[in-house]
């Protein structure tokens, strides 16, 4: 174990879900707290100084209220600090194209199956593989580096 060696990329969840995924850890759902401005801020002040990248992911962020004021806000006050975005599609469907490009270095799309019925189903929402279509259409056209995540389960492999 390398004790001595210095943490310099930060995955950040907020939570809050607009899906019900049956394998999510934390329970997808919009009943996570709401943490204020000021709160998610001050935790940004003390580790950003610090890392060179954070990752937004686990919970869905443009579902959180103040989410896009953290990402906009770090992007002015630590802009060498890399931002990147783990999103089920709806938050790249539903912010303004110029937050994405100006925000974020790059944007990870999950897509758990090739086939819309069994991707929702999985996702607990009817509009789950429609997100992922037009996410990656809207980052393809803005030029945003992006990837397509899976969830590797026994769900998803037992067939």
């Amino acid at each position: 174990m390398c004790i001595k060696s210095r943490i310099t990329k930060v995955g950040w969840g907020f939570g809050r879900c607009n899906q019900n995924c049956r394998h999510c850890y934390n329970a997808s759902n919009s009943m996570a707290p709401a943490y204020s401005f000021l709160q998610l801020k001050t935790v940004a002040d003390k580790i950003c100084p610090y890392i060179s990248d954070i990752n937004f992911g686990t919970g869905e962020f443009a579902v959180n209220p103040h989410a896009v004021d953290l990402a906009q806000y770090i992007a002015e006050t630590h802009p060498r600090v890399n931002q990147a975005l783990t999103t089920n599609g709806f938050s790249v469907v539903t912010l303004p194209s110029g937050i994405l490009k100006q925000t974020f270095h790059d944007v990870d799309v999950s897509l758990d199956f090739p086939d819309e019925q069994k991707h929702n189903a999985f996702r607990g929402h009817d509009q789950a593989w429609k997100w992922v279509r037009m996410a990656l259409e809207i980052l393809c056209e803005a030029d945003i580096p992006r990837t397509v995540v899976t969830c590797i389960t026994s769900e998803t492999t037992n067939e």
